[in-house]
């Protein structure tokens, strides 16, 4: 009935409730590495650092100008579709994977994640058809979602 997508996604073809929470970018890297100590990480930063991004974010132009990061110039030793397989890369070394924070838990692990600097946050939608009839436990899910400056009609 409903799938979940984050920014960048053009949410305009579909029925959408925005989220409340907006997610952070930044980097998972391990705990033992230089940039684990700092408060954020900048473009510089990671400029000539491997890097692993995910399949959607590669290339798109509108994150690189929000974070200086050039997609042209910039060492990505690969991509993910998961950040799960990710982090299995950055534990083993073999860099440092760009991502959004709490989709990996890294309390009591080897890894940590470290925000980008500037902050820059990425909403999360729960989307469906417009064209879609809601079945009433979906309309009761929407019902119990649905936030003040967030409404929508069935």
């Amino acid at each position: 009935d409903f799938g979940l997508v984050i920014e960048p996604f053009d949410v305009n073809a579909y029925h959408y409730l925005k989220l409340n929470q907006p997610d952070q970018w930044g980097i998972l890297t391990r705990r033992d590495h230089p940039l684990s100590q700092k408060a954020t990480v900048t473009a510089d930063d990671l400029r000539d650092l491997p890097l692993i991004v995910s399949e959607q974010l590669q290339g798109n132009r509108t994150f690189a100008e929000r974070t200086g990061l050039d997609w042209d110039t910039v060492h990505i030793v690969g991509t993910y579709n998961l950040l799960f397989n990710a982090s299995l890369l950055v534990k083993e070394e073999i860099g440092h994977a760009v991502c959004l924070d709490r989709i990996i838990n890294t309390s009591g692990s080897e890894l940590i994640f470290v925000p980008l600097a500037p902050a820059l946050k990425a909403n999360t939608y729960l989307i469906w058809k417009k064209q879609a009839i809601l079945s009433r436990p979906a309309k009761t899910l929407l019902e119990w979602m649905s936030f003040p400056q967030e409404k929508t009609t069935f």
